[in-house]
């Protein structure tokens, strides 16, 4: 469909003015709303400088620079959004190795920021957490209203993924993850362009700090997607099941190679930086077994893989939880540094 245009211009009295369209039409329209902002200031108080407005690229503009949204002026409004058709069950059965992503690196970035990594490592951690929270706050959040009327996938403006495609029903909570909540408020102040106000420790402009909100971002986003998976529809939950363990046996293998580079660091020159006491075969069945609970998959092919790699392993000893205020916000004197060699936290257990 060829857009409508404007083809002339004659200005009428006060703001008003007579345009001619691109399909034959000719209407009337009051720029008076339109011509606010300092560049129109003396187009709205000179009528000099109002009349010297003629047509370009199909629109009203004028010798210093001002336009006006064509679509505005022929329609009275401005172009509403197009709305995408819903996605088909091949698109979202594609879509579920992304969904397992998203989580997975969530959760993963977690477990490498609980090991208390120093700068800067510690503020890339962050911001892959915090990458990987927003995106799957949208994914929870997103075509909830329409869901609940249509009971499917809805329409929508942009070329997102939501969780209600894969559902039949919605069992999760929202609260704490719409855009309007203090958790997201203070992920996108933490991970917007550089502004004065975004390191001001106050209320208004709150932001992200792991050693304050990991714990507790967590737990809502675990209680989430265990929430979300007994909602899934049959066909999708192997299709889920499947990439979990297909990414987190990914973070497994990567600890395994950790493991056997700082066994040969050990070897070749131990004494030259302060190792970990803890021995390797523990530490990767930790994390195994971490991960694994995170995940909420115990298949056996993981179980083996786990078994495998400690055969004369004893249990993971366990630690409790720090105590970590749930959401952003929170008053709490923040350390002046972070020391390397500070107990890291462990991954909080399951909600």
């Amino acid at each position: 469909m060829k857009l409508v245009r404007i083809r002339e211009a004659k200005p009428l009295d006060g703001h008003r003015v007579q345009l001619t369209l691109t399909d034959g039409r000719v209407i009337n329209r009051d720029l008076t709303p339109l011509l606010a902002g300092p560049i129109f200031d003396e187009i709205r108080t000179d009528r000099h400088r109002f009349e010297e407005m003629h047509v370009e690229g199909g629109t009203l503009v004028w010798p210093n620079g001002a336009d006006l949204c064509p679509d505005t002026l022929v329609w009275g409004y401005p172009p509403r959004a197009r709305l995408m058709p819903p996605p088909n069950s091949n698109e979202i059965k594609t879509a579920a190795t992304d969904v397992a992503w998203e989580y997975v690196m969530l959760l993963g970035a977690a477990l490498e920021i609980a090991k208390a990594p120093g700068p800067p490592f510690n503020h890339i951690l962050q911001e892959v957490f915090l990458t990987h929270a927003r995106n799957l706050a949208e994914f929870f959040c997103g075509g909830i209203a329409a869901f609940r009327k249509l009971k499917a996938p809805p329409e929508r403006t942009k070329d997102n993924i939501y969780a209600v495609d894969f559902c039949s029903s919605i069992g999760w909570n929202t609260k704490g993850l719409e855009r309007d909540s203090m958790l997201i408020k203070a992920v996108n102040k933490t991970l917007s362009h550089m502004t004065y106000s975004r390191d001001r420790g106050s209320k208004t402009h709150a932001h992200f700090e792991a050693y304050l909100h990991l714990h507790g971002t967590v737990k809502l986003f675990r209680r989430t997607w265990e929430a979300f998976l007994k909602s899934l529809k049959i066909e999708h939950l192997a299709d889920i099941q499947q990439y979990l363990e297909q990414h987190t046996q990914g973070w497994i293998e990567a600890e395994r190679v950790r493991c056997q580079l700082r066994n040969t660091h050990r070897r070749s020159s131990a004494t030259v930086i302060q190792l970990d006491p803890e021995p390797d075969s523990r530490r990767a069945r930790s994390l195994t077994w971490k991960l694994l609970s995170i995940t909420s998959w115990r298949r056996s092919s993981l179980t083996d893989s786990r078994n495998s790699a400690d055969n004369n392993s004893d249990t993971p000893p366990t630690s409790p939880s720090p105590s970590i205020p749930d959401s952003p916000g929170t008053t709490r004197s923040s350390p002046a540094t972070h020391p390397q060699t500070s107990p890291a936290p462990t991954t909080p257990s399951p909600a």
